[in-house]
């Protein structure tokens, strides 16, 4: 943690700012069965390190092993994972996820509060929930449009008595 003192040389008042450093990387777990490193479906974590606090969050997203980019931390262009999201989706959410990840330690910095590692956990589960209600509300417009159009077709077949 640093004070930064924001000021000027005509007299401005000075304010103390404290800010907040940060490492936010994204990994895959290196879980092992049988003493083997698992390569399939494994689940993708952000490791976010601040004030001599490690804490892991779970993003939500699997993916396989050599579907993933270790250099870059995403997923490789043109992959899917087993759940049949494709590599364009998943990586979009990481970056939102990192996004929201920041913000709140801009939020905690202009509040001059160092949050606890519960805080973190809290505000990032509320961004991820947030996230999915969102991918649920699009399938279930996405069906109820077509169960619709199909209805449609099934009163134009009636009418035209095909």
């Amino acid at each position: 943690m640093c004070i930064i003192k924001n000021g000027c040389k005509f007299g401005c008042k000075i304010y103390n700012v404290i800010n907040i450093k940060r490492k936010i990387n994204i990994e895959l777990e290196k879980r092992k069965k049988d003493g083997i490193l698992i390569d399939e479906n494994v689940p993708i974590f952000f490791r976010v390190t601040y004030n001599s606090n490690r804490i892991n969050l779970f993003s939500g997203f699997r993916i396989d092993r050599k579907d993933w980019n270790e250099n870059k931390s995403l997923v490789k262009n043109g992959k899917t994972n087993p759940n049949g999201l494709t590599a364009e989706e998943i990586n979009t959410n990481l970056s939102n996820l990192i996004n929201d990840i920041q913000t709140f330690f801009i939020k905690c910095q202009v509040e001059n509060n160092i949050p606890d590692k519960l805080e973190l956990k809290e505000y990032f589960t509320q961004c991820k929930d947030r996230g999915n209600k969102k991918k649920k509300q699009l399938f279930q417009q996405k069906k109820y449009q077509k169960n619709l159009s199909l209805k449609y077709m099934i009163i134009l077949q009636i009418i035209l008595g095909k």
